[in-house]
């Protein structure tokens, strides 16, 4: 692009989301819907939780909360971390379910 301009960073609602849920509340919208990344949440697939990952979540949550938004979640969205896509081969195995 003449401007060198990349979609590395798009609507970046990781660290806009206060934004984005201000938004939200301001355009009147009473609830909301998002998917929670298995691989952002336990990003080897399984063990430990990724407190960074968490703690995103629960910022999410008591924003949404603090404007009165009602949170619909999605637990799977199509997200595999790489760790059991490598270790399994992806959803079509059998192995996986």
């Amino acid at each position: 692009m003449p401007d060198q301009s990349t979609g590395d960073v798009t609507a970046d609602g990781y660290h806009k989301y206060k934004e984005d849920i201000k938004l939200i509340s301001e355009t009147g919208l009473e609830a909301y819907r998002f998917s929670i990344s298995w691989s952002r949440l336990i990003p080897n697939g399984r063990g430990a939780v990724n407190p960074k990952g968490l703690q995103f979540y629960n910022n999410i949550i008591d924003e949404l909360v603090k404007h009165g938004i009602q949170i619909h979640i999605t637990l799977h969205h199509l997200d595999l971390p790489q760790i059991l896509e490598d270790e399994y081969g992806g959803w079509l195995s059998p192995r996986i379910m």
